[in-house]
């Protein structure tokens, strides 16, 4: 037997450079911005999802055209400026914009009301040219509507 003792040396620890330390800092604080950055994505995730739902509009589109189409087989109403139901497209879409700006705002806001004007100026200028009325007769009710808008507007507040 050897009488030498059989201590191990342990490694010796260098100290970490000041970069090493700057490096885990800063990894460290992007994780929990990671971390931070996801939780806010779950929580706006369900919002988004929530108003991305405007298919309706392609189902009321399909609807109106069916009817028009019913219409005319079973009636003498012939539909010969069939293009004016895409002029609906854009009506139902200020509708939907309406709709949305309401529930996000839980007041009938500007934003509201300037939506559902549009929305009604397109579906009047569809119908006109869908029931192939006079636009020249009805012109006057133009000016009554935009004047009608701008009173409200002014009225009601922001």
């Amino acid at each position: 037997m050897s009488d030498q003792p059989t201590d191990k040396q342990e490694p010796k620890e260098e100290p970490r450079p000041q970069w090493a330390d700057d490096l885990h800092a800063g990894l460290s604080s992007l994780g929990d911005d990671l971390r931070a950055g996801a939780d806010q994505f779950r929580h706006e995730m369900p919002a988004a999802r929530k108003k991305s739902r405007d298919g309706w509009i392609w189902g009321i589109l399909l609807i109106l055209g069916g009817g028009f189409l019913l219409l005319s087989n079973l009636t003498n109403y012939s539909l010969t400026n069939w293009w004016a139901l895409f002029i609906l497209i854009p009506a139902l879409g200020s509708f939907g914009d309406a709709w949305s700006h309401y529930q996000d705002e839980n007041r009938f806001s500007r934003r509201v009301r300037n939506a559902l004007v549009s929305g009604v100026i397109f579906l009047c200028i569809a119908l006109f040219f869908l029931l192939n009325l006079n636009f020249g007769r009805y012109w006057a009710v133009w000016l009554i509507v935009g004047g009608l808008v701008i009173l409200i507007n002014s009225l009601l507040p922001d």
